[in-house]
């Protein structure tokens, strides 16, 4: 249920990137960097998440958003530039994910459109992402 949430988090900053859509792609390096970043950032988010609701003030909000900002900052990233590359590697993964389990995908569906160059990177590296998915 916290994976859950922590993604409806996650997805909400995501949302609000979409107008630098194009400034970033899937590609072997910068897959790379979201593997390395994903779970430290879920780690922060769900120390976040998980603080008691007497905690949660803007004091408490600061001092996470610094330690995100912190984390990508060691990857030259924006928090908008991680949450559209995350957005990017999310919907791949799930077109992926679907291709695999035999379901014909519409890519057309989706907000965020890949290139079949960034969809083989995610394929390539699928075990690797959904590992870090799965993770508590």
């Amino acid at each position: 249920m916290r994976g859950c949430i922590l993604w409806l988090i996650f997805l909400f900053i995501s949302s609000l990137s979409f107008a630098s859509q194009q400034e970033i792609v899937v590609n072997d390096s910068t897959i790379k960097i979201f593997l390395e970043i994903f779970p430290q950032y879920k780690k922060i988010m769900s120390e976040y998440v998980n603080l008691p609701e007497n905690k949660m003030d803007v004091d408490a909000t600061y001092t996470y958003k610094k330690k995100i900002d912190s984390l990508l900052g060691k990857y030259n990233m924006s928090l908008d530039e991680f949450s559209l590359l995350a957005s990017r590697v999310s919907v791949g993964y799930t077109i992926v994910s679907l291709r695999r389990a035999g379901i014909e995908v519409d890519e057309d569906k989706f907000s965020l459109k890949l290139s079949p160059e960034e969809l083989a990177v995610i394929e390539e590296h699928f075990l690797s992402i959904k590992e870090i998915m799965e993770e508590k």
